[in-house]
């Protein structure tokens, strides 16, 4: 993939910020790269509570003085945009706090539902479309994870290829109703197929 091909869910909300929102001044909770896909954007940040947006995204070096100005600005009026749900990721320790728990401490606070971007929303997938110029039946959605790549694939339209080399195991799959449109072991599985 070319660097031009890749979107994250930071470039996502981004893009989303910048067609949905007039003026927009966000409030940001995040990291570098949360930041530096607003300002390819042109999306002031502010470090105030006086934004009309208020964005999050995974942050380590999360404080209660960042949550505090988020709610308030929430409280204030601004949209409450959070780049994924994951409730938690893993580290080399176990799993520890995702974006998902950091967003919903403002949730709570606020009782105000943000809009999600990341996957398995179909938001994200409608800017990955938009950005790399190609209709539904033009590409394929590879995953490892069942709950948010193959969902995401699903809910959008897309066909989705599920790739048994992280979370999600074969055995997961006769659990749930909807099943990926194609199912493989490995990526080497896949261009083997393709070079025969």
């Amino acid at each position: 993939a070319k660097p031009n091909q890749v979107i994250t869910s930071g470039c996502a909300a981004a893009n989303y910020i910048k067609r949905r929102i007039k003026n927009p001044n966000v409030y940001m909770i995040g990291e570098e790269g949360l930041k530096e896909a607003l300002n390819e954007s042109d999306i002031p940040i502010t470090n105030k509570g006086n934004a009309n947006v208020v964005l999050i995204g995974l942050d380590r070096q999360i404080t209660y003085k960042k949550l505090a100005t988020a709610a308030l600005a929430v409280q204030n009026g601004a949209a409450f945009i959070s780049t994924n749900r994951d409730a938690a990721i893993p580290s080399e320790d176990g799993f520890v706090p995702g974006n998902g728990s950091l967003t919903a401490v403002i949730s709570a606070s606020t009782g105000t539902d943000p809009t999600f971007i990341g996957k398995p929303e179909t938001i994200m997938m409608e800017e990955a479309l938009k950005q790399l110029n190609l209709a539904r039946e033009e590409v394929v959605l590879i995953g490892d994870n069942y709950a948010t790549d193959m969902i995401a694939g699903s809910q959008a339209g897309i066909d989705t290829v599920m790739v048994f080399t992280g979370v999600t195991r074969r055995e997961d799959l006769l659990k749930v109703n909807l099943q990926p449109t194609y199912c493989i072991n490995t990526l080497h599985e896949w261009i083997n197929k393709e070079n025969e």
